[in-house]
């Protein structure tokens, strides 16, 4: 894995109040020709998935519940820069009118811990203190 991604990704769950309490493991997801992925979307709640094929066929769309690439992002993707490297969560769908099936290449990120109890730890620390 590119060092850069995974460096990302440790941004991302920082930011995001997970700190280091995360696992991750590589995941390829065909994508069979005439839409959908197969069978059913990748269902990836409370989970969070990092695209990081090198090349991107001519889909078109990749959408989750908080990002969608349009056939004109796939056209411009290059997972080597910022703007790369697209994160999904949610129901995650593709539409592959190819001719072929595709292959999507993701980081599956889960965090450890529930970031409800983590903040409602902290808080109940800080009244603590007073």
């Amino acid at each position: 894995m590119n060092e850069y991604i995974l460096k990302y990704i440790a941004q991302r769950m920082l930011e995001m109040g997970f700190g280091k309490d995360y696992s991750f493991e590589p995941v390829v997801v065909t994508v069979a020709d005439g839409g959908g992925m197969p069978c059913n979307p990748i269902t990836a709640y409370n989970e969070y998935y990092y695209l990081v094929n090198k090349v991107l066929p001519a889909l078109g769309y990749i959408e989750g519940d908080n990002t969608v690439m349009t056939p004109d992002d796939i056209a411009n993707y290059s997972n080597y820069s910022v703007a790369g490297i697209q994160e999904f969560t949610g129901n995650i769908v593709a539409d592959n009118q190819t001719g072929a099936d595709v292959q999507l290449e993701f980081i599956r990120v889960v965090p450890r811990v529930n970031r409800a109890d983590s903040e409602l730890k902290y808080v109940e620390e800080l009244f603590s203190k007073h």
